[in-house]
């Protein structure tokens, strides 16, 4: 089954988020959201989304954390074309050099925002909550009982 992958992308307490294209036939046209993209051939999700991160905005080298994976379905789906979609979600902190890289090729334009600032901007909504999530978690990990977590959760670079 395909799956699609997205990059949370940090840079000294900022998220980096591309503003969508007003294409009609992608999810959330016009809005921001994460960069990312769907699965090709029989690429695992790490491979995805540094294809997909090198081919958006020509960043390699990062150090990307799997962070979460996450299933959605819904009756509104056409099941033909989209009925279940797995989402793998990855964790990416910018370094100066790795900003300074930075190029658009997909999407109208990159921004970085604070977690206020996101919280007041027109965003994908799986995107917005998927921010949320990490930056109450990044800010106090104790909100997850420590029972279910990895033992070196916080060596992770989350």
């Amino acid at each position: 089954m395909k799956f699609s992958v997205a990059a949370i992308i940090t840079f000294k307490k900022k998220y980096l988020v591309q503003k969508r294209d007003p294409k009609k036939r992608i999810f959330y046209p016009g809005f921001y959201g994460l960069f990312g993209g769907v699965q090709e051939g029989a690429e695992k999700p790490i491979d995805t989304i540094k294809r997909e991160l090198l081919e958006e905005i020509n960043l390699s080298d990062l150090d990307v954390n799997k962070l979460i994976k996450i299933k959605l379905e819904s009756n509104l789906f056409n099941p033909k074309n989209s009925s279940v979609f797995n989402r793998h979600i990855f964790i990416c902190k910018l370094t100066k050099q790795n900003k300074n890289n930075i190029k658009i090729n997909e999407g109208k334009y990159y921004k970085f925002f604070n977690i206020n600032d996101i919280k007041k901007i027109e965003m994908a909504p799986f995107d917005k909550a998927l921010i949320s999530y990490y930056d109450l978690f990044k800010k106090n990990s104790s909100i997850i009982p420590k029972k279910y977590l990895i033992k070196n959760y916080n060596k992770l670079s989350l």
